[in-house]
């Protein structure tokens, strides 16, 4: 039996040469972890209580129009005390709808910190710079 090892440093040994990127080696790692966060994202929101979804767009929005600098404490809070009654059993959501509200360009993201509250996520939180809350100001 005769077994052939491709020498070839240009092709994967079938003859055929590899299709063209323009990626650097290592990018395509980099995006698949990319397509593989925002697929996460969407499962956790569709997860989601799809009340709650709604409302905490709604919160996040109402905040972003009210003060300078959101954190998912201040929409949290804000849920606790107007809606207490409207839960998810999936509270990585939160975390899609800030990407989803930075979509719409409510928010931008500009740093993070450790929050006090801690029950979950290891207290790390996003810092967002509200982008409607210089529109609204008088």
């Amino acid at each position: 039996m005769v077994v052939v090892v491709s020498a070839c440093t240009h092709c994967d040994g079938t003859g055929q040469e590899p299709a063209p990127t323009d990626r650097e080696p290592g990018e395509a790692d980099s995006a698949k972890a990319e397509v593989n966060k925002f697929k996460a994202i969407a499962q956790v929101k569709k997860a989601a209580n799809p009340v709650w979804v709604k409302v905490y767009m709604y919160a996040i929005k109402y905040i972003a129009e009210s003060q300078e600098i959101v954190t998912s404490d201040d929409v949290r809070l804000f849920m606790d005390d107007r809606f207490p009654q409207i839960t998810t059993h999936e509270n990585r959501a939160a975390g899609a709808m800030f990407t989803e509200a930075a979509k719409r360009n409510w928010i931008r993201k500009i740093g993070a910190f450790n929050s006090d509250l801690t029950d979950f996520n290891q207290g790390y939180r996003t810092i967002w710079e509200s982008l409607l809350y210089a529109d609204l100001a008088h």
